[in-house]
């Protein structure tokens, strides 16, 4: 069997990670090899992607008698927690399988209030936010699970493993009779779900196929509109 080589390596600056012990991927087929791993130590924040947000009011425009509580959202980001990365060779023509044990946080953290706010508030964030946190407010924790990933033939393939995470912002307030009495700052973050994503890596010799089929596109069309333009 192919000896396996794990080379750590991280492409984001400022990337913490540990390399794995060596272990063997287990594969189906000696053409299958690891050619790198990495476990983060300090979790990849990636793929932020920012939503709209809203209030049930301005104070110009609540009921004069308006008294209650709730979250004044300023900012909701999702994003990819990465804890593992991998990438994988088959160097046979079929289709084969490798799995490995890999480990994430699930978490919720910031800052939502003092000790006997967060249980109110932490619901509140989660009804204004729309998506429900996967621990209860302030709880860490780490689970391994063994996966399994299909490589196929003649093929690099990269692949990430972690959490779908939210990013908030905003302020618990508080009205009694139309008058703000409290608000409190919300910074706040927590894990959903799992998340895992394969990628084929193109070969350096498809990047340069692909560089100069992009190239012959743009002449010919740059040809088409000197002759359109001379009509």
């Amino acid at each position: 069997m192919k000896k396996i080589s794990l080379i750590a390596t991280s492409l984001l600056l400022g990337a913490s990670f540990l390399v794995s012990p060596i272990t063997p991927a287990h594969a189906a087929s000696s053409d299958i090899v690891m050619d790198s791993e990495n476990v983060f130590t300090t979790p990849i924040e990636k793929d932020f992607k920012s939503y709209p947000t809203s209030t049930p009011g301005s104070v110009s425009t609540l009921a004069v008698d308006y008294s209650g509580t709730y979250y004044q959202m300023a900012t909701k980001k999702t994003y990819h927690n990465i804890d593992w990365s991998g990438s994988f060779s088959n160097g046979g023509k079929k289709d084969n399988s490798v799995s490995r044990k890999v480990t994430r946080t699930k978490f919720s953290s910031g800052k939502i209030g003092g000790e006997f706010e967060t249980a109110v508030n932490w619901k509140l964030i989660q009804g204004k936010i729309g998506i429900n946190g996967e621990k209860a407010w302030g709880k860490t924790d780490t689970v391994e699970v063994s996966l399994t990933w299909t490589i196929e033939g003649g093929t690099k393939t990269s692949i990430e493993y972690g959490s779908s995470a939210v990013k908030t912002t905003g302020s618990i307030v508080k009205y009694n009779r139309g008058k703000l009495i409290k608000s409190t700052p919300v910074d706040a973050k927590y894990t959903y779900e799992e998340y895992s994503k394969k990628q084929l890596k193109n070969s350096e010799l498809e990047i340069k196929l692909n560089a100069k089929k992009d190239f012959f596109i743009k002449l010919y069309s740059n040809y088409l509109r000197f002759n359109t333009s001379r009509l």
